[in-house]
Formats: structure tokens, sequence, C-alpha cells
């Protein structure tokens, strides 16, 4: 039977190992087919609790912040799952922080039943994950239609964003390129005992304008143009698409979109445009990537240098 599912990642450092673990544990309960909903605390504004105890009267907290809705979310849950880095041996000050100040939900009728918990630490043995978990069964233990379940600890991890099998993913939780030479570097370092540096080249490919074609400069134009003009018309949480024509010549229209469409989803390359050895791209991907390279863009100079346009 589907539950409600809400996963808590309370580290605030995007994309960290913990905050990789929770969005695998989202993407497995969805494909279990539960309603699953993940969030964050990075961005928050949590509080300390002042123990002020107005909360056992009124069942509401005095202090205004971001917690009232997470607590909304806590509340009508059925299975909730934390997912913290250990920090001294403990869970993170943000996670103890949002515990203390669920106090409101001990008279109410809460839905969540089962509790689990998410860890990442750099000690690679159990005892370094015993005191977080005996923490959180603390606070389970005031909720007495609730109990712990487990939790699935990751040890041994002691660089950043590297839990993950293959490549680190971003704030969004997407896979991406930036966490592979990371994660060889630190394999190659494990296995052979040496010391390893890696490089790695997307920041110049992100923003060299040395590398900007005719086609990036005119739709970046554009697009900008057509975002001005979607916000001026007053729309909001939109971001500007790219549609593009699938007849021979190449031609690209503009709409705004839902930014969590776009932002939240991952987009593969598909595996036809790839040999089917895996080790080179085919002629489809050559087909669609052509016209996004054609012309060359002058650079203005200064000095021989690059002269940037700065917003004064």
């Amino acid at each position: 039977m589907a539950k409600k599912v809400l996963i808590i990642s309370t580290s605030l450092r995007g994309g960290s190992n913990s905050d990789i673990l929770a969005n695998e544990c989202a993407k497995g309960a969805k494909e279990a087919g539960h309603d699953v909903e993940l969030l964050s605390l990075k961005g928050k504004d949590i509080k300390y609790c002042i123990g002020c105890l107005s909360c056992q009267k009124t069942g509401m907290c005095v202090l205004k912040d971001d917690v009232a809705d997470i607590m909304a979310k806590v509340k009508d849950a059925e299975v909730i799952v934390y997912a913290t880095p250990i920090y001294y041996y403990e869970m993170c000050g943000q996670m103890k922080t949002l515990l203390d100040r669920l106090n409101p939900l001990y008279s109410t009728d809460y839905s969540f039943r089962d509790i689990y918990m998410i860890a990442t630490a750099a000690e690679n043995d159990e005892s370094a994950f015993e005191k977080a978990y005996n923490g959180l069964q603390g606070w389970v233990d005031c909720f007495e239609k609730a109990s712990l379940k487990g939790m699935v600890g990751g040890g041994g991890i002691d660089a950043a964003n590297i839990a993950a099998s293959d490549v680190g993913v971003d704030t969004f939780g997407h896979k991406m390129l930036t966490g592979s030479g990371k994660y060889l570097e630190n394999l190659v370092k494990d296995r052979l005992g040496v010391k390893v540096r890696s490089i790695e080249l997307n920041v110049n490919q992100r923003c060299s304008s040395a590398m900007l074609s005719a086609t990036d400069e005119k739709e970046a134009i554009a697009s900008g143009s057509f975002g001005v003009q979607t916000a001026l018309k007053g729309t909001t949480g939109m971001m500007i698409a790219f549609h593009r024509t699938d007849d021979a010549d190449y031609h690209i229209t503009y709409a705004p979109e839902d930014v969590n469409l776009i932002c939240n989803q991952e987009k593969t390359v598909p595996l036809d445009w790839i040999t089917g050895n895996g080790s080179d791209i085919g002629q489809q991907f050559i087909d669609y990537a052509l016209p996004l390279i054609q012309g060359s863009v002058k650079v203005p100079e200064e000095g021989g240098l690059p002269k940037f346009a700065y917003r004064k």
C-alpha cells in the first residue's frame, strides 16, 4: 500500500553526501509507488527553541519562521526519513534544532508512524553513528504512536560530494559531470596509494566568452529579451525554454515554462545518439549539435585582454 513519505535532508551544503543519499532514497521510494516529498533545510529560516513551553498550551510556536510549514508536512506524513551528516559523532545542529522545534506536535493527532535515519560520516565504523541514532530515538520516544525503524549509514566518506556511486549531484539533486573528477581522484588514491590532484575544465567551458558561437550569442540576447518581457508582464516562477523545430532548418522559439519542470528534472542524451559500443557519438548527435556551434564571435579586447561589460 502506498504511503506518504517525507524525506528531510538537513545538510546545508547543496549536493552533500547525505543529500545524495536522500535523493537516492526518494528515487527508490517513488519507484516503489509511494507519495514522496524531499525537503531540504538549505535556505530555511529555523530559529532555536527558546523553551517557553507556550506550544504546550496553544499547540503553536511563538517563533515566526519556516518551521510552521515544515511542521505541517511532518504531521501529515506517514513515514519520515531524516538525512544528516555526522558532526562530532552527532547529528548536525540544524537537525537537532528542527527536532526541538517540533514540540508542538506532541499533543496533536500526528500521522507519522515509521521513522528512519540516513547518515554519512568520515569514519567507517558503526560507532560513528550511534549517538546520532540514539538522539533521534529520544525524539521518537516522545511520540508513542511512532517508532524508529532503522538507519542507512554511509561510512568512510571523507571528502565532500562523493557519496554517489558514479558522479556527484547538484543543488537540485541532478547527476552532473563535475563530480566525476573528484570521484576518479579518490578512486586512484585509494587503489594505488599515490598523491592525486584532479582538474576539471567545466569552469572554463561555462565562463569563457572565447568559446561562444554566433548561435550562442544570438540566442542569449533573444532569450534574455524574452525573459525581461515575460517578467514585465508579471509572470514569475518560470524559466525561459528553447523550443526547437524538428524540420531540416534550425529554428528556435521561446516560451516560459515552470522552473520545476526544467531545473528538477534529469535529462539524458538519447541512447541511439551514441554508437553501439558506447565509445563515440553518432550522426544524430552531430546533426543536433552542429547548428549550435555555427559562427564565431569577435570578443572585444582592451590591452590584449577580453573587455567585459560591467553593471554599475
